[in-house]
């Protein structure tokens, strides 16, 4: 039976009102449980701003969990013009002379001029034109019949081969187009060396071009230009007459500069025979005049290419620290000071004062960050923990003791002492105070103060480090497995370099004859040339030179008087080898010898409270399953000792540790947390579906019930109808 309306036909009743109404009483137990389930959602969802107020507070921390993070080392230059300076966190502080003498060039060289770039052949015939940078490989271009300048410098160009080739105009009147090549890295070892040349072009003698006349003079005669130029740079000669006249008679002045500068006026005389106009210099220009039917007038010009191919010569860049001069093939000069790097701009005759300092403000500023995330912190647990007594509110996380734990596990590690400090031991001691509401603040002035007294002991405080008797332990690193406390430390095998000495000391006026060198290092080489007479400190700067050059990782340097080539790394998978063209018993040359010299280096070696633990080079390492797992130490020792190894994790890294437990994916306390919120969340909502699926039951049982009555309601009616109907037919009509 179907309705048109709710409301029933025979009943009058609306029957779907009713069944809402019964449904809505019955589903009050689904609104108690959507309750709990935005409860659930709610605490989930702040214990989530928790643990991103953690994770903030972590990335603070790793901001000063190393003494790489925590210092921040600086390096400025008295003038930034001849010299620049940066300082990376390896570097020592102090003040350090760097005087630059030379810098870094590299090699150009030019061909004599064409008429034209696009349609002068350089070539009348096939061949190759072959090149190569310092000891490289040669770089071989093929050359055709009617090669053109463009043509050539587009093939050399696709080579790819650290040499640039371009074609300049230099402007003159005749022949103005010459092909440049350029080496793509400076030094002197990378020299551009032309190997085969089969074009027409000349990259090793001079010219002097023809002479040429400017257009307004009024001489008519004639000029000459002649000899073979012995300048070392390109000069473009201008002469220019000061006294007017015939030939003979007229006087002129030169400029070796295009024009810029001149001569004295009638420094030069006009003649018919050949004048050499570059004077005192006597470069071997030479000009000469032939009358015309009008003599010169003030101010006649004429100009002169006299052109050397050379156009730059390759060198060195050239400094001297602290009295010490130190060559590199370009003008940056790494670690020559610890952790700084210069770059030289201009040489200057007076020496740069390099200052390398710690940043306190750098310091400073990252400790205010970290300081400001842990209050940030505390406001909003206490925010979301709070109890309104005005207004009787809870918040979202009241009661939850769990997370106000957190906090205070995070002050006892911020608040405690750190094991074996004395001054600089404790946060209040070097100015950050926590407060009544469990704020810290920082007082800038004592903080700053502070790093100024003792930098490593504030360094200490909040950076991973040990303390020991012995300067040569260095802290490297550390892990979670790592306890702190002190440590007995013996180390039995110090590290050693593979290293070779020569057999005799170098004198004063160097060796006597020129020796060959052969430096092996690992399965790298090198070979080195040592002109007669280089003193041990010429040797040592040309061997480091040439080690840097060719990326071997060796060293050469004064033992004794003798010279000593070492791996410039330590442990046993060095080895260096070295051999000479000259015998050893020779006292007045290196004393290397013939036959082939090597030597390998030594790992270190000892105990951590009496284990035994073998390192790689300096590099020792706690042993598994001990106190001192995952313990990193560097020994620069080189003789064994022992001594007490006090390690501290300080504040930074325990924070963070309490922090990776917390969080942690799968074992974390939010790890956890958020598991069982969402397994009542989904609890919650599996019972809502319940709920709601008997009420659907109840509510078709309900519709089928009213449908039942609303029928057998119809079904009375009917028979109640028929019975008046009857009843009528019954009764007279006038009774």
């Amino acid at each position: 039976m179907s309705f048109a309306t709710n409301i029933g036909l025979a009943s009058g009743i609306d029957f779907n009102q009713l069944i809402s109404s019964i449904r809505a009483v019955n589903s009050r137990p689904i609104s108690l449980i959507l309750n709990n389930r935005s409860l659930a959602e709610q605490r989930n969802s702040a214990l989530e701003q928790v643990k991103t107020a953690l994770l903030d507070l972590k990335s603070k921390g790793d901001a000063l969990n190393s003494n790489d993070n925590f210092l921040s080392m600086t390096a400025s230059s008295t003038d930034g013009n001849v010299v620049l300076a940066s300082a990376s966190n390896d570097a020592v502080a102090g003040d350090f002379g760097v005087k630059v003498l030379q810098l870094a060039k590299t090699h150009r060289i030019a061909a004599q001029g064409v008429v034209d770039q696009d349609s002068t052949a350089i070539s009348t015939g096939a061949g190759t034109f072959d090149f190569k940078v310092g000891d490289g490989a040669t770089t071989s271009v093929e050359v055709t019949n009617g090669m053109t300048l463009n043509q050539l410098r587009d093939a050399i160009n696709a080579e790819d081969a650290n040499v640039r080739a371009s074609v300049v105009n230099d402007g003159t009147a005749t022949n103005p187009y010459r092909l440049v090549l350029t080496s793509e890295d400076s030094g002197s070892d990378n020299a551009l060396t032309i190997v085969t040349n089969d074009t027409d072009l000349d990259f090793s003698g001079t010219t002097i071009e023809q002479a040429v006349a400017a257009t307004s003079n009024q001489f008519d005669g004639t000029i000459t230009s002649s000899g073979a130029y012995t300048g070392a740079n390109t000069k473009n000669i201008v002469i220019e007459v000061t006294t007017a006249g015939a030939v003979g008679a007229a006087q002129y002045k030169v400029s070796y500069d295009g024009g810029l500068t001149f001569t004295a006026d009638d420094a030069f005389t006009t003649a018919t025979t050949a004048v050499d106009v570059t004077g005192a210099s006597a470069e071997n220009v030479l000009v000469t005049f032939g009358a015309g039917a009008l003599d010169f007038k003030v101010g006649d010009r004429f100009t002169i290419d006299a052109f050397n191919p050379l156009l730059q010569q390759a060198q060195n860049g050239l400094v001297e620290v602290d009295g010490v001069q130190v060559s590199r093939s370009s003008n940056t000069f790494k670690d020559v000071i610890e952790g700084v790097t210069l770059t030289a701009k201009k040489v200057d005759s007076e020496a740069q004062t390099i200052k390398v300092s710690n940043s306190n403000f750098s310091v400073q500023g990252k400790v205010s960050e970290f300081i400001d995330s842990y209050n940030r912190l505390v406001e909003g647990i206490d925010g979301l923990t709070s109890f309104n007594t005005d207004t009787q509110q809870r918040s979202i996380l009241f009661g939850d003791s769990t997370v106000s734990q957190i906090i205070s596990s995070l002050r006892s590690h911020l608040t405690a002492a750190i094991p074996g400090a004395t001054e600089y031991g404790t946060l209040s001691s070097v100015g950050i105070k926590v407060g009544q509401d469990g704020k810290f603040s920082l007082d800038g002035a004592a903080f700053n103060d502070a790093l100024n007294d003792d930098l490593d002991a504030v360094s200490r405080l909040f950076v991973r480090s040990i303390n020991s008797a012995n300067s040569s332990v260095k802290f490297l690193d550390s892990t979670a497995d790592t306890t702190v406390g002190a440590y007995d430390l013996n180390i039995t095998q110090a590290a050693e370099q593979a290293a070779i000495t020569g057999t005799q000391v170098v004198g004063g006026g160097g060796i006597a004859a020129a020796e060959r060198l052969v430096i092996t290092y690992n399965e790298s080489a090198t070979i080195v040339t040592l002109a007669a007479g280089s003193t041990l400190s010429q040797i040592i700067n040309q061997l480091n030179t040439a080690f840097t050059d060719n990326g071997l990782a060796a060293q050469a340097s004064d033992d004794g008087g003798k010279l000593r080539i070492s791996s410039t790394a330590y442990g046993s998978s060095e080895e260096v080898g070295v051999s000479s063209d000259q015998v050893d018993t020779d006292p007045n040359q290196l004393g290397i010898g013939t036959t082939k010299l090597t030597d390998t280096g030594a790992d270190v070696a000892g105990t951590i409270n009496g284990q035994s633990v073998t390192g790689i080079g300096r590099e020792l390492t706690g042993p598994d399953l001990s106190l001192a797992e995952g313990l990193r130490l560097e020994i620069s020792a080189t003789a064994p000792f022992s001594t007490k190894v006090t390690f501290n994790k300080g504040l930074s890294a325990s924070v963070i540790e309490t922090i990776d437990n917390l969080t942690e994916s799968t074992s974390g306390l939010f790890a956890a947390r958020e598991s069982s919120f969402h397994a009542q969340i989904a609890e919650f909502d599996r019972r809502i579906e319940d709920l709601e699926r008997r009420l659907d039951v109840q509510e078709e049982a309900l519709r089928k019930k009213f449908v039942t009555l609303e029928t057998k309601i119809s079904t009375l009616q009917s028979q109640g109808n028929f019975l008046l109907s009857q009843l009528s037919s019954l009764i007279p009509a006038n009774g």
